[in-house]
């Protein structure tokens, strides 16, 4: 028979190409392996059954491991399943086992970071970066706590290391920006977004904030023209729609500014009853008609991939449920339709 580390081998690689029925069909059953005293058997199988959303299975293979790194697959589980509080178990038992692994800290901080715990958010962030010797994700993230408690000249000095580094990463470009002109220096916001800009004329989130900065100086035209395309390639940015509110209310488009309005507050809407379900699903994490709720505003607000997630937490409870089904098959629709454009 074919030894176990050459079929986790064959079925790690098929899963990282998207086949992970192929991984489990090459692992074959448990009672084809003799003794496996690494975990890796159970750790593949347990990551190929979560990729197929089949987290019931998943579970108890993952448990029986026994492998550091199972602890965050588990903390993945739990965490779809709308279970916050077992997932920061799992991470705390995780660096407990590898303190010197930044991972479980950059998860542990996303968890907090969804929650609107921003200082225990740039805590985690904070041992990541200092774990991963400076690596851009951490840094990021970190910048991006600092920046949601308002320290703005410490977020800064963060970005512009990872700006010298790489002037064209979208999230630092757009970040530092914001520090910038949040810092009163429009100036130097207008200089990193323009240079991004002449790179990817075509990206929301920069043309957003450039539109931000010609508001700002008057120039009411020109804001109109770049937050009128950053809302044709995100349609959901409430941000970017109230802005263009103002910039058409100021050039006497008062119709059009209105309508802009309406729209950015239906948006806004719509994001806090998804804060208010999310903080339910803190405090009851399987409630099933939150979840759907979860889903439902997700999929509208066009966050096909967030919309996904709940519905397969539903199905990991009740693989009958028809509304969850019909959810999930619609996001992962949608997200397939938005890879190809």
């Amino acid at each position: 028979s074919t030894p176990t580390a050459v079929r986790v081998l064959a079925a790690h690689a098929y899963r990282l190409l998207g086949h992970p029925e192929k991984s489990l069909e090459v692992l074959g059953s448990e009672g084809d392996i003799p003794n496996d005293p690494t975990g890796d058997w159970p750790l593949e199988a347990g990551l190929a059954l979560m990729a197929l959303d089949r987290p019931g299975q998943a579970e108890p293979l993952l448990v029986s491991s026994g492998r550091v790194e199972s602890l965050g697959a588990l903390a993945e589980l739990h965490l779809g399943a709308g279970d916050p509080s077992r997932a920061l178990a799992d991470l705390e038992r995780w660096t407990a086992a590898a303190p010197d692994d930044p991972r479980p800290h950059l998860m542990a901080g996303d968890i907090w970071f969804s929650v609107k715990d921003y200082a225990r958010a740039a805590n985690h962030y904070r041992h990541a970066l200092e774990l991963g010797h400076g690596d851009l994700e951490p840094r990021l993230k970190l910048a991006q706590a600092l920046y949601e408690q308002g320290a703005l000249a410490e977020a800064a000095a963060l970005l512009e290391e990872s700006y010298e580094r790489n002037p064209l990463h979208p999230d630092v470009v757009v970040l530092l920006a914001r520090c910038y002109l949040e810092d009163g220096n429009a100036s130097r916001a207008r200089s990193v977004l323009s240079a991004y800009a002449q790179a990817a004329p075509e990206t929301p989130a920069v043309l957003e904030q450039l539109g931000r900065i010609e508001f700002e100086e008057n120039n009411t035209g020109k804001a109109v023209e770049a937050l009128e395309r950053a809302i044709a390639l995100r349609p959901n940015s409430e941000s970017a729609r109230y802005a263009l509110a103002l910039a058409l209310d100021r050039a006497g488009r008062h119709d059009e500014a209105a309508e802009q309005m309406q729209a950015a507050r239906r948006i806004d809407g719509l994001r806090t009853r998804l804060r208010q379900l999310q903080e339910r699903l803190v405090e009851i994490p399987h409630d099933t008609e939150t979840l759907l709720a979860a889903g439902a505003l997700c999929s509208e607000l066009g966050e096909a991939t967030e919309s996904a997630r709940y519905f397969a937490a539903v199905l990991a409870r009740d693989p009958t449920n028809r509304r969850a089904a019909e959810g999930l098959r619609a996001a992962q629709k949608s997200a397939a339709a938005a890879t190809t454009h």
